[in-house]
């Protein structure tokens, strides 16, 4: 019954903003922190921009680096797609499709944002595989059914909070 709960609107849509801090902090702030060894913040002060579709795949800087890159903005917008098709249930005919579309507008206005402001590497890689993303959260979330999210709502609100606990301790040690 606690479960079942915490898959409600008001706690989903509370989740969602602590994971919508958890993205704009890993990729608008990443020249600000170091997170547990993935990147330095050096590398994250310059302005770049790659419309070249996968190009990473072809001459990578380190064999593992297309995929984590790849599997990380998939992960990233998961719980975003999962969350917003939580919260617009039984509001919207298309949840789907209407997480999807907003996940791939948050994603375009997060690149923007990164090469206007010289945050890191803008790339349409990040805007497919985070448009991804929301689009398998979006589709787990209408598998599980209203009854079985409230597991995983949790799930990301204590990993959601995890990770903004150890970015928090990362800037002040």
């Amino acid at each position: 019954m606690v479960l079942q709960r915490m898959g409600s609107v008001k706690v989903a849509s509370a989740t969602l903003v602590a994971a919508l801090a958890v993205v704009f902090a890993l990729t608008l702030m990443k020249g600000t922190y170091s997170f547990g060894g993935f990147w330095s913040t050096e590398a994250h002060r310059n302005r770049s921009i790659d419309l070249q579709l996968f190009d990473a795949w072809s001459n990578p800087t380190l064999w593992y680096a297309p995929w984590l890159d790849a599997v990380g903005n998939v992960a990233l917008f998961i719980p975003f797609g999962f969350l917003l098709v939580t919260i617009v249930a039984g509001r919207w005919r298309i949840p789907i499709v209407f997480s999807t579309l907003l996940g791939f507008l948050v994603s375009v206005g997060i690149e923007v944002a990164q090469y206007v402001y010289a945050i890191g590497y803008t790339d349409v890689d990040d805007v497919v595989c985070n448009t991804v993303g929301a689009f398998l959260g979006a589709c787990f979330a209408r598998i599980l059914g209203y009854r079985g999210r409230g597991f995983v709502v949790t799930l990301f609100l204590v990993g959601a909070l995890c990770v903004l606990a150890e970015m928090v301790l990362s800037v002040v040690f």
